[in-house]
């Protein structure tokens, strides 16, 4: 008789426990998904941070360009200035 109530309790038990041992296998496989999805942000994040050193590189060097190119200007429009003024028959005025 105790051993009938004791195979009771034990098939209760595991009705009980079967469902939780499905839903921690669930959120184990949850949890791995999550930690690939991880890794694959982190890869993609250190691949957007090398994008953004090369497009600081680049607008560097187009700063510099720029600023060259306003000094070549400013060169070439000091010595339009110092030209000499022609009339409209091309002769100086």
């Amino acid at each position: 008789m105790a051993d009938d109530a004791l195979e009771t309790q034990l098939r209760r038990l595991a009705a009980l426990v079967a469902p939780l041992a499905e839903t921690v296998n669930r959120h184990d496989a949850l949890l791995t998904q999550l930690a690939e999805t991880a890794g694959q942000h982190s890869e993609r994040l250190d691949r957007l941070d090398q994008l953004i050193a090369q497009h600081d590189s680049r607008m560097a060097r187009l700063e510099e360009i720029a600023a060259r190119q306003e000094a070549t200007l400013a060169r070439i429009e000091a010595l339009i200035a110092r030209l000499p003024r022609q009339g409209e028959n091309g002769r100086d005025a």
